[in-house]
Formats: structure tokens, C-alpha cells, sequence
């Protein structure tokens, strides 16, 4: 008999698809206040980039809903605690040492407040508080952890008292509650930006529309063999989908509860396409199955976090500033070398000891 840790529940082409997500949301950082000239589809295309945090939300929901089900359904039963080691293991080193180089940068020494409600994992809701982004960038990409922690929190407990055919319904609860939370913040709430954009309550349903799209795999493993030209449309119709539409404008019921999916499911549907379907076309299976993709999709969270420190210590330099392309492009490269740096030489050895919790 195989043992639950001995099987393999590898998914290929997922780990290109999180370094994308991470290069995209990279691009958009680094064109802030450069897109200007542009005509307005292409601004308009570069201020929708942020979507590629819902493309991780999707990705990890996906993930960690697959995972849990195998566990549950292997050995009857739920680790908590062993799910929480690995959340903490794989997680907080590398967020907490953003918070640590925060912490350190001398043009912030009184910004405790805000680091302490980061350190405790309430960075998204120190940003609704202020209704405004971190005064200290390196701390930007961190609201979108927190929301990923709080989902944590909670679901291996909700796994360990429901049964498994029990949580596509519990999932199905989470996305109504979301759609219901942002229908009251627009009727009866302050209408505050912030609250539609980064409350947990407001984003988590993409990680339960992920974790859908994982409980259906879990059950029906569905293999797809549409040929290349269906994922090209879906992709196409995507970019156009971000070059009129404005996802950040919450003005109106619609735009403030559903218009969202507007872009989710589209993304959903390509996460499928991409990871499931069997004839994806020269170009597309190259990506998915390329080694150096794979790793960069591997240290996606280091190349997620870190683009922030880069940008904040370039931003330091005039010649950087002088030069967009340069700019953008040292940015890149720099944060992979950094990202990569921390991978071998910090994230990896915790690793290794996250890997002795694990049952899948």
C-alpha cells in the first residue's frame, strides 16, 4: 500500500502561473506614474494589473482545498496542527523579514504603529483604517497575505467538523457572504474604497472560487483537450476585458458586488486551460513545462515581496528614475537575483523542515 507522503500530487504547469501572477503584479508597481503617455487602453490595461493578486488568491485557494481534501480522505482526519506548522514554516520567515527590513528604513522611524498591526497580520485592515496605502512601500504587497493567513486560519478547522461533501457548500457560503458584505458596504456602509478593495470579507471569495475549482479536480481529476486556439481567445478576451473595463471603480451596486467576476471566472477558466488541458499548443506547453519558468513560479512569493524592497532602495537613485526602462528592467532582474538568493540561502532550509510536517 502507497503511503499518503509517498504519492504524488504534483500538478504541472501551476508554478509558471504564479511567477506570471508575481511578474505582473511586478509591472505594475513599476510603471506607477510612467503609463501616462500611453493612449488610454494601455493605461487602462497597466492600473488593471492588480488582478493578478485574485489569479494567487485563486492559485492558492485551489491548492490548499485539493490538499486538504486528499489528507481528509487518506487518513479520515484533519492535522491542524501540522497544517498550521507548515502555514507558519512557509510563510511568516520571509514576511517577517520584509517587516524586520521595514522596520529599519530610516525614512519611516514612526511607523511602530503600522508594523505592529502588520506583525499581528491586520496590515489590510491598518490600510482601511487609514483608508490609504502604507506610508512605507516595501509594506504594500503584504494586505494580500494577511487575507491569505486569515483563510488559514480558519479552514483546516472547518475541515476537521464537516464532512466532504459538506465543503463545496461551505465555499459556496463564503462567496455569498463576500457578494453580501460588499452589498451592505455600498448601501450601508461608508462606501470607503479601501473596504471594497482589501477587507477580507471582501476578497476572500476568489480563494473560495479556487478552492472550487480544487474540490471538483479532487473529485473528477477532469482532463481537458480543447486545441491551443481556445486558450488564446480566453486570453486575448482577458486583455481586452483589462483594457476597458476599470476593476478598481467600485461607483454602483453592480461595479461594487459582481462586477469582479467579471474578470475571476475568465481567470479561473484560463487557470483550468493552462494546468488541465492536454493540447495547449508548442508555445504554451514550452511555458508549462519549461525548468527556469518552474523555478521562477518556485520563489514567486520572494519575487512577490521583494520587488518592493528594490523599488524602494532604486527609487533612492535619480538615474533610475531618469530612465523607465531601466528602472523596470533592473527591477526585474534584481529582484530575481534577490529573489533567488533568498530561496537557496533562507526560505529553502525552513523548508526543509516544513517538509517533515507534511502528509501530502
Amino acid at each position: 500500500m502507497i503511503k499518503l507522503e509517498e504519492r504524488n500530487h504534483y500538478i504541472e504547469g501551476i508554478n509558471p502561473l504564479r511567477f506570471f501572477a508575481a511578474f505582473g503584479i511586478i509591472i505594475y508597481h513599476t510603471t506607477i506614474g510612467l503609463t501616462g503617455k500611453l493612449p488610454h487602453f494601455l493605461q487602462r490595461f497597466f492600473n488593471n494589473l492588480p488582478v493578478c493578486v485574485d489569479f494567487f488568491f485563486l492559485i492558492s485557494g485551489f491548492l490548499i482545498i485539493y490538499l486538504l481534501l486528499v489528507e481528509k480522505t487518506a487518513t479520515n482526519k484533519i492535522s491542524i496542527r501540522k497544517f498550521y506548522t507548515r502555514r507558519i514554516l512557509r510563510i511568516f520567515p520571509l514576511y517577517y523579514l520584509i517587516l524586520l527590513i521595514a522596520y529599519f528604513q530610516p525614512q519611516f522611524p514612526d511607523s511602530h504603529n503600522e508594523l505592529l498591526k502588520y506583525f499581528l497580520l491586520g496590515g489590510n485592515f491598518s490600510m482601511i483604517g487609514t483608508n490609504s496605502w502604507p506610508d512605507n512601500m516595501i509594506l504594500t504587497p503584504l494586505w494580500s497575505i494577511c487575507i491569505e493567513e486569515h483563510f488559514y486560519l480558519f479552514i483546516p478547522i472547518i475541515f476537521a467538523l464537516l464532512s466532504t461533501k459538506q465543503i463545496p457548500r461551505f465555499l459556496f457560503m463564503v462567496i455569498m457572504s463576500s457578494i453580501l458584505f460588499r452589498w451592505y458596504e455600498f448601501e450601508m456602509g461608508s462606501r470607503e474604497w479601501m473596504n471594497f478593495y482589501c477587507h477580507t470579507l471582501s476578497r476572500i471569495d476568489t480563494i473560495a472560487i479556487g478552492g472550487l475549482l480544487g474540490y471538483y479536480y479532487f473529485k473528477n481529476k477532469f482532463i481537458l483537450y480543447l486545441k491551443a486556439r481556445w486558450i488564446w481567445a480566453v486570453i486575448m478576451g482577458l486583455i481586452f476585458l483589462l483594457c476597458i473595463l476599470d476593476f478598481h471603480d467600485f461607483n454602483g451596486i453592480m461595479a461594487a458586488t459582481i462586477k469582479k467576476y467579471t474578470v475571476i471566472f475568465p481567470l479561473a477558466f484560463l487557470f483550468i486551460l493552462l494546468v488541465f488541458n492536454k493540447k495547449n499548443g508548442i508555445v504554451l506547453n514550452t511555458i508549462s513545462q519549461n525548468k527556469f519558468f518552474d523555478y521562477l513560479g518556485t520563489i514567486s512569493y520572494g519575487l512577490y515581496l521583494y520587488h518592493m524592497v528594490v523599488l524602494a532602495v532604486l527609487s533612492e537613485f535619480s538615474l533610475w528614475q531618469a530612465m523607465p526602462l531601466l528602472k523596470i528592467s533592473g527591477t526585474i532582474l534584481l529582484t530575481i537575483l534577490l529573489s533567488a538568493f533568498s530561496y537557496e540561502f533562507f526560505e529553502k532550509p525552513i523548508l526543509k523542515i516544513k517538509n517533515r510536517y507534511k502528509l501530502v
